[in-house]
């Protein structure tokens, strides 16, 4: 009996000793970096109501529910009064009437993804909400148009010349008769010029595979972005009624989001 007794407890100590190691919960400072993976690249590609944008994004996944993230990116702001005109020439560019400068961005900046519930291996759907700040380089490029030597521009073999838009040259820059279309993009370079300003978003994301190696997100959100000083976009004249260039931007945007965590 004794030794029956002594068998059992045994047993019974051995038991919980091994269960006590094989079910021991995990600290949680093991779960401080996510499931399984510590950091994250990502490419995005950015539609916007007044305009697009492409960039890319890196951080690290500092526990199941966030990501810190730093971003660059390029993109184009547009005036909401843009619209696009066509020429009856053949070989001749669509232009844009009224608008004197290309508005492009550099953007930096510093921001956080974060999950409204855990994200767990191999569940499919993550959601939660992506927020970014930072400073802006923005960069004027002169929009310049092809002028004929004269009305009738629809017409072969006449001469034309590129010009942007100055007070002195309005009238030949605003005259539709001689507008052949658009110059080409390399047309005005010479004559950038720098806006300081700063940018903003806040999103909803959904990550479709939150713990998988290949990220696949979507944002949809809201974006603004302020500047020093009015961007010169747009011509404002008499001409052209309630035309205003501002210092701020308001865009809806999505944004697509492809890349990879290690």
């Amino acid at each position: 009996m004794k030794k029956l007794i002594t068998l059992i407890a045994c047993s019974i100590y051995i038991s919980s000793a091994f269960a006590q190691l094989t079910f021991q919960p995990r600290k949680l400072s093991d779960m401080n970096k996510g499931i399984v993976y510590d950091k994250e690249f990502v490419m995005e590609f950015r539609l916007q109501t007044n305009g697009w944008g492409i960039g890319a994004q890196w951080g690290n996944i500092r526990t199941y529910y966030s990501t810190r993230f730093y971003y660059v990116g390029l993109g184009e702001l547009k005036h909401t009064r843009e619209v696009r005109s066509n020429t009856a020439g053949f070989g001749t560019r669509s232009y844009i009437f009224g608008k004197q400068n290309n508005f492009f961005q550099i953007k930096g900046g510093i921001g956080e993804k974060r999950y409204f519930s855990e994200r767990a291996e191999k569940k499919g759907l993550a959601v939660g909400m992506s927020y970014r700040i930072g400073p802006t380089l923005g960069i004027l490029k002169p929009y310049q148009l092809d002028i004929s030597s004269s009305e009738g521009s629809s017409l072969i073999g006449f001469q034309t010349r590129s010009i942007r838009y100055t007070p002195q040259n309005a009238n030949d820059f605003l005259d539709k008769n001689r507008i052949v279309g658009a110059s080409g993009i390399g047309s005005g370079l010479e004559n950038i010029s720098p806006v300081i300003g700063g940018n903003a978003m806040v999103a909803l994301h959904l990550d479709f595979g939150a713990f998988e190696e290949f990220v696949k997100g979507v944002d949809a959100g809201i974006m603004f972005d302020i500047f020093l000083q009015p961007v010169p976009i747009m011509i404002e004249a008499a001409r052209f009624d309630n035309i205003k260039n501002r210092s701020y931007f308001l865009n809806v945007f999505l944004n697509f989001q492809f890349g990879k965590r290690s």
